[in-house]
């Protein structure tokens, strides 16, 4: 056999390999025979556009979900972490509320009963994603005030997600206040609702530390959620809990396999740029 075949063959037996046990361990780690999911998705549109998952595919994948998941508000999940039976379950979440979910995809929801978590990232309501610009791509527009109050608190959980968008790692004491705290009250007082959930801006290791947790929880918010990839998520993961991003090119297919655990070989690949990134606490 050419050399070049088996070295590839033989890294990526090795990958698969540590993707099971990775599963294995990551699901001893949060204590937790069956997982608990949330999957990360942002912005739904009819035509293409950034960080968006186009309609129709979007109602693919949620029909697959009701049809073979249960799912669940993000509280009921987190309440779930002291059950160790029930089954899987999933959670869906979307970063940034962008106005085309509201257009596209919370109809979706509505029509399914299904509920969700949407992440809004307070000092920007009402404005454009100024903090990512995309070549070919128009900007995206983050819901306002009277969008996301006119929407039905029993399908859409409002949480925060920052002030300004920024990375929580490294800020001064006065600028992770503003992020976490002060983005939960704002959002509460403007919007009349208890803000009970944040995620972490881009939400990588890398992006948020052990400080940025400690204020996350200092702050009254019953969880947190991370971008690090994982299906397991319980006690030990509630201020950084794991999530499957669900990208604008996926099937009803690849999001079946990412439940499945067929992608769990992107949290190895993670802990090794991880550690070349400096995200360790």
């Amino acid at each position: 056999m050419n050399a070049f075949l088996k070295r590839g063959l033989s890294g990526a037996f090795g990958l698969c390999g540590g993707a099971c046990l990775w599963g294995r361990r990551e699901a001893a780690h949060a204590g937790m025979r069956h997982p608990r999911i949330v999957l990360m998705y942002h912005g739904v549109s009819e035509s293409p556009s950034f960080n968006s998952v186009p309609a129709k595919a979007f109602r693919e994948h949620l029909s697959y979900l009701a049809d073979h998941y249960r799912v669940s508000t993000l509280k009921d999940l987190c309440e779930s972490f002291n059950s160790k039976g029930g089954g899987p379950q999933v959670s869906l979440s979307f970063d940034d509320a962008y106005t085309n979910l509201f257009a596209f995809g919370v109809p979706v929801l509505r029509k399914l009963g299904l509920p969700a978590t949407v992440f809004v990232p307070a000092g920007h309501m009402g404005a454009a994603n100024t903090w990512e610009r995309v070549p070919g791509f128009e900007a995206l527009n983050v819901a306002g005030a009277e969008l996301l109050r006119q929407s039905d608190p029993k399908l859409l959980e409002i949480g925060s997600h920052g002030m300004n968008h920024i990375p929580l790692r490294g800020l001064s004491d006065a600028d992770l206040h503003r992020e976490v705290a002060e983005s939960r009250a704002r959002l509460s007082e403007t919007l009349g609702r208890e803000i009970r959930f944040f995620a972490y801006p881009y939400g990588r290791p890398w992006h948020q530390d052990a400080r940025a947790r400690a204020a996350v929880q200092a702050a009254g918010y019953l969880a947190a959620c991370s971008s690090v990839w994982g299906r397991f998520n319980g006690e030990s993961t509630r201020w950084a809990m794991r999530r499957l991003v669900i990208m604008p090119g996926d099937s009803w297919k690849d999001v079946a396999a990412k439940l499945k655990g067929w992608y769990d070989w992107t949290a190895v690949l993670e802990q090794y740029f991880r550690r070349g990134a400096g995200g360790t606490d």
